[in-house]
């Protein structure tokens, strides 16, 4: 007697790859579900679906891969200020694995999100991080360089299963208030 049905469910299994997720990978395959593998190790991914298939499984393999930027400014309309690379600069600017080596200590959104990838086994794809203070406006020459520079990122090395971008939510740029919704919607077409 089953305990549960899972019949026309599909359950992605992190890290089923081996050990307990292979072994829940199983029990839930056995439930009735399509059990999807998610894992960066593909080779190890294949042989468990030559397991979980020898024993009548339906599956198939996930190879995560998510890209990772932050750009974050807290913009205020009020303030006359406006800032651009310099101000970056001497806060937080960096580019590929040197996103990695400077959130490693901190405790931001960005480093919470690499936590959580890592130990989902997903392959994290870092671009960039771009973070200040609290200002006026970021110039919009800046603002297009990290547009740019993330959306060529995305173009280059695509496929990816998904994005995450850190945000604060209040950036204003010169000639655009919310820059954050045009990064996200043209970010989400490229990936």
């Amino acid at each position: 007697m089953k305990l549960f049905n899972l019949t026309n469910k599909v359950a992605i299994i992190t890290g089923g790859n081996g050990g307990i997720g292979f072994a829940m990978a199983k029990a839930i395959g056995e439930a009735g579900a399509t059990v999807v593998i998610a894992g960066r190790n593909e080779t190890k991914n294949k042989k468990s679906i030559e397991d979980l298939n020898s024993l009548k499984i339906k599956c198939k393999s996930l190879k995560v891969k998510i890209a990772i930027a932050s750009f974050e400014y807290e913009g205020n309309s009020l303030s006359e200020k406006i800032d651009g690379l310099e101000f970056f600069k001497n806060s937080t600017l960096a580019f590929g694995d040197d996103l990695l080596d400077i959130v490693k200590k901190q405790k931001i959104a960005i480093s919470a999100a690499i936590d959580v990838l890592n130990k989902n086994k997903c392959e994290v794809k870092p671009i960039l991080i771009a973070k200040a203070g609290s200002g006026g406006r970021v110039t919009i020459d800046f603002y297009n360089e990290i547009k740019k520079t993330i959306l060529d990122y995305l173009k280059e090395n695509l496929p990816f299963d998904g994005i995450f971008l850190a945000l604060h939510g209040a950036m204003i740029c010169e000639n655009l208030d919310d820059p954050e919704g045009d990064l996200l919607q043209l970010s989400l077409i490229h990936i």
